[in-house]
């Protein structure tokens, strides 16, 4: 059984950590020393010792290292888990920066640096990128409404998601801000040239409503995707439970440090912190 530590003890760090305790050692958490969520954290994952990261690092038990701590402190605790020789399995985006992201990819050796893009292993999304990749598409339309995380930067934290989907589906070239608009720090609307297709994205994270979707329109019909359900013109099939991604992109980092030891998804960090660079000048 592989052995894990963690550094940061907040709400998602203990979802984290509580998918792998099922597939793994889960020995050592470091935190900021909040000791509420240490507790929490305790709660979730019975046993786990609080320890600092340097500790984390030096124990050779432990092979890999999940980081999930605040977007500023992304790159710094990764760089170091690398120069200690542990797996890593990182919070998107990974850096605040494409710098940051080329020096993590650039120290990146034998060991795996999985970035944790979780809409990307939802077996209905790569469904739906199958379909439209065989198809010609001239426009794509993102809708993201939700309630929460507003302490995060609304374009690193969650433009990232969908920039990830951009990427992956269609693998474009070039990649160009033709405008946006940001009506407060909580709702943003996008229009993006992707190669020949016009991207419109639009995230509104204090929505009484919820929903996520994708919708492209494309020479073989109108396609669309929603966590866990894919859908053709008016033929709707749900693939999924949209709930159980963290634990699917869990076994992908578990099989890599197994079958693919020198795998990493850096370089999709790269080209959408190039892109969120763009929307922010």
């Amino acid at each position: 059984m592989r052995c894990i530590g963690i550094i940061g003890a907040g709400r998602w760090g203990r979802n984290i950590a509580k998918s792998f305790a099922k597939k793994a050692h889960v020995k050592k958490v470091a935190s900021s020393g909040n000791l509420v969520n240490l507790q929490k954290m305790q709660d979730v994952v019975p046993g786990i010792i609080p320890s600092s990261i340097e500790q984390i690092l030096e124990d050779k038990e432990i092979e890999a290292v999940v980081v999930a701590v605040p977007m500023e402190n992304l790159a710094d605790i990764a760089l170091q888990c690398m120069k200690s020789g542990k797996h890593i399995f990182l919070e998107k985006p990974a850096a605040t920066s494409k710098e940051k992201a080329l020096l993590l990819h650039n120290c990146a050796e034998d060991k795996v640096c999985l970035v944790n893009y979780l809409y990307l292993v939802d077996p209905s999304y790569a469904a739906f990128k199958s379909a439209i990749r065989k198809a010609k598409t001239s426009k794509i339309s993102f809708v993201w409404k939700k309630w929460g995380t507003f302490n995060n930067d609304i374009v690193l934290n969650l433009v990232s998601h969908e920039l990830s989907i951009l990427f992956d589906t269609f693998q474009p070239e070039k990649v160009k801000v033709l405008e946006q608009t940001n009506v407060d720090e909580d709702e943003i609307c996008l229009m993006l040239q992707v190669d020949n297709i016009v991207a419109e994205m639009y995230i509104n994270r204090k929505s009484k409503s919820k929903m996520k979707s994708i919708s492209c329109e494309t020479s073989k019909g109108f396609f669309m995707w929603t966590p866990g359900i894919f859908a053709h013109d008016d033929t709707e099939l749900s693939i999924n439970d949209a709930t159980n991604l963290l634990d699917l992109q869990r076994d992908i980092f578990l099989d890599k440090i197994k079958n693919d030891p020198g795998y990493t998804n850096l370089s999709l960090a790269e080209k959408i912190l190039t892109t969120i660079e763009e929307i922010k000048s």
